[in-house]
């Protein structure tokens, strides 16, 4: 899954930062990484089984099933399950075939991936999104930012639900696509994941190897090369399980560092600096916010999670969002009262300035680094290496191999013929794929799916519908403008 810059707009404050990547929070979370990888199958049922199940090709252990209807019971029998979708269908809605009792644990898991999906590289890169406008304009941002989100996620929820119940199958991204707007639809879904990917995999070479090359002193190039090639590899020729294992310590690894870093920064902090405000500053922010706060990828897994109960799964995506905006305006706060913005260095980077500095901050900084980054690379390589082998499965066997390795060799020779490229690449990846993404085709899948037939408050959901659309189509636009006018 994947993160979450600067703009490519040549104002100085247009270069926004995020770094993207799922780097989740819990070892749930951990597994769901290759697990959301699989959202982008090309078969409905049998992809999103293994969207939800795991990589079954690499040999990731299965998710138990889980019971859809309100009061689940123990396994059904052939002629039950049989008998349960006959009549369900008789109603116009056939029951998908689950099991597992209805559990709070399921919920608290459900919003922790949510959660770990939104927070992870993005740290690295928040205080200097947030550095120029300040602490009350930036939180606004973040805060109106989550509202679109989390109504998107609202609408998604509502056609994985629905959609599911009425095929008798749990349904992912691309079928949704596939059957709401048709080959082309599913196909366009994909480039914009697999843009997402590739835009990743530079951002996090490119800060990597930053952050190894001022470790060790040694050349940017070859720092690039040897986070790029030694993390990727691993991730996409390393036993699956040690990938797993490896995974769930860096997650703990970064876990610890957010915990330790807030403990050892809020002290000296100087708070006094949170007053500074410059609200012309916001427009600048919205793809990086944007890219920070997003975790619509994980929702089909979450339905499945919760027993396609939409109750339960609105409960966990409002607790695993809230959980992302807090995590992030607290770093973003504590960014800018540990260091002071200037007018006459507005490209300084804050964690540039603290890794200089020494100390223990410094030392808890690079190790969030090195444990966010990588987590975001394995991730983002797993995810890559299942939607090409999906796409390619009647295809030669070797092609999938070297369109793998292709999709790590480019990203990396961009990152290290272009050392600043971090910024630019996150802020592409926020402006233009993400927003088309999840802003403007949810939207246009629940008009053509059909869930808006008898439905209560049918002009509101319509209502809301146009207004989404209508805030997505417009920011791509004027992006596109500003971006535009300073080329």
């Amino acid at each position: 899954q994947f993160e979450k810059g600067g703009r490519l707009a040549g104002s100085s404050r247009t270069r926004m930062a995020r770094a993207s990547g799922l780097v989740p929070l819990s070892l749930g979370a951990v597994i769901a990484v290759p697990l959301a990888s699989r959202l982008l199958a090309h078969r409905p049922s049998p992809a999103f089984a293994a969207s939800t199940s795991g990589v079954v090709s690499r040999g990731f252990p299965s998710l138990p099933p889980v019971h859809c209807q309100r009061h689940a019971g123990l396994r059904q029998t052939r002629r039950t399950r049989g008998a349960a979708a006959g009549a369900a269908e008789a109603d116009g809605e056939r029951k998908i075939p689950l099991e597992g009792p209805r559990r709070w644990s399921d919920e608290f898991s459900a919003a922790a991936l949510i959660t770990g999906t939104g927070v992870g590289g993005g740290f690295l890169a928040l205080p200097f999104t947030t550095g120029a406008a300040g602490c009350v304009p930036s939180a606004s941002v973040m805060l109106l930012t989550w509202v679109f989100l989390f109504s998107q996620a609202m609408v998604l929820t509502e056609i994985i639900v629905k959609v599911s119940l009425r095929e008798g199958t749990p349904v992912s991204y691309t079928t949704l696509a596939q059957q709401s707007l048709g080959r082309v639809g599913s196909a366009v879904m994909s480039g914009l994941f697999l843009s997402m990917m590739l835009l990743t995999n530079v951002s996090q070479f490119a800060k990597g190897g930053q952050l190894l090359a001022s470790s060790l002193n040694l050349p940017h190039a070859l720092c690039c090369g040897i986070v790029g090639v030694s993390i990727s590899s691993f991730a996409l020729l390393g036993p699956v399980r040690l990938v797993g294992v490896c995974n769930a310590a860096l997650t703990a690894g970064f876990v610890t560092s957010v915990a330790a870093l807030f403990a050892v920064g809020a002290p000296i902090s100087k708070w006094s600096r949170l007053g500074r405000a410059d609200w012309s500053c916001c427009w600048a922010q919205v793809p990086t916010i944007l890219q920070v706060l997003v975790y619509l990828e994980v929702l089909p897994i979450v339905c499945r999670l919760l027993n396609f109960d939409k109750r339960r799964i609105r409960r966990a995506i409002f607790l695993g969002a809230l959980g992302v905006l807090i995590l992030n305006v607290s770093w973003a706060t504590l960014g800018i009262g540990l260091v002071p913005f200037s007018s006459a260095d507005r490209l300084r980077d804050p964690v540039n300035v603290l890794l200089k500095s020494g100390g223990p901050v410094a030392l808890i900084i690079d190790g969030l680094g090195a444990c966010a980054i990588a987590t975001t690379v394995i991730g983002t390589n797993l995810a890559t290496q299942a939607l090409i082998s999906d796409a390619c499965r009647r295809l030669p066997k070797w092609l999938p191999g070297v369109l793998c390795a292709l999709a790590v060799a480019v990203p990396l020779l961009i990152a290290t013929a272009f050392p600043g490229v971090y910024f630019r690449a996150l802020s592409l990846q926020g402006a233009y794929p993400l927003m088309i993404l999840w802003g403007c085709i949810p939207p246009i899948i629940a008009f053509r799916s059909g869930i808006l037939k008898g439905v209560r408050l049918k002009r509101a959901k319509v209502a809301l519908l146009v207004v989404l659309f209508g805030l997505s189509v417009g920011s791509i636009a004027l992006r596109a403008a500003t971006d535009l006018r300073f080329l």
